[in-house]
């Protein structure tokens, strides 16, 4: 397995911000996770999803107390991981 970061510093970086934007609970936007994002104000339980080449439709549930949890880390960590992978090409 390989890490997306091309120093140790930068991945303690990741690690270091990401637990502090746990610690705040902030959700940052863009990633439909945050309540404002949500159709409706309902956060959507289930997702249709097309597969292979006839594309067919496939219902999955996505219950709001296992899902959500889950949603928010893995944006928090896609959004860290975004930033810190630009500051080291010089993107930002």
């Amino acid at each position: 397995m390989t890490a997306p970061f091309h120093t140790i510093q930068a991945y303690k970086a990741f690690r270091s911000a990401l637990w502090e934007t746990q610690e705040q609970g902030i959700i940052p936007p863009g990633y439909g996770v945050a309540k404002e994002e949500w159709l409706g104000d309902l956060y959507p339980e289930i997702e249709l999803i097309s597969v292979g080449c006839s594309k067919q439709e496939y219902t999955v549930e996505l219950p709001f107390e296992v899902w959500w949890p889950r949603s928010v880390l893995w944006a928090q960590g896609l959004d860290i991981m975004t930033c810190i992978s630009m500051i080291e090409s010089g993107e930002l």
